[in-house]
């Protein structure tokens, strides 16, 4: 496969993981506000960009290191995985069009002196 097009962005914030969804009183399933408003704060930095076709994504987790803390890796909680899921679910509908398109996944997470969520996205073209 040959990379076609690429968008690659930091966004200096702080990183939320995607927490389960809410059941309302009445029924109804809803997105708690946090993860909402994170999403929402992720999607005004991709909106000017639509990709298709097959994708490549890489997505970097960078959390300030606790004081206290003697590890070198954020060997704590949350799962790099809900991390995960909330950006993917951030850039659906506005960087591509569903995230079944992502056919190859890169994730980390890792302390920084700058807190914030690094994303790559590769488009790529299939000459098979």
């Amino acid at each position: 496969m040959k990379s076609i097009e690429t968008f690659d962005l930091f966004i200096e914030c702080k990183p939320e993981p995607k927490a389960r969804p809410r059941v309302g009183k009445f029924g109804n399933v809803y997105t708690p506000r946090q993860t909402a408003a994170y999403e929402n704060l992720l999607r005004l930095y991709i909106k000017n960009k639509f990709m298709t076709g097959p994708l490549r994504v890489e997505i970097g987790i960078f959390l300030l290191k606790p004081k206290t803390s003697k590890n070198k890796f954020p060997v704590v909680k949350p799962d790099i995985d809900n991390y995960v899921k909330a950006v993917l679910d951030a850039m659906n509908g506005f960087l591509f069009k569903d995230d079944c398109q992502v056919v190859e996944l890169y994730a980390y997470k890792q302390y920084s002196v700058k807190q914030g969520v690094f994303i790559k996205v590769h488009s790529y073209e299939d000459f098979s």
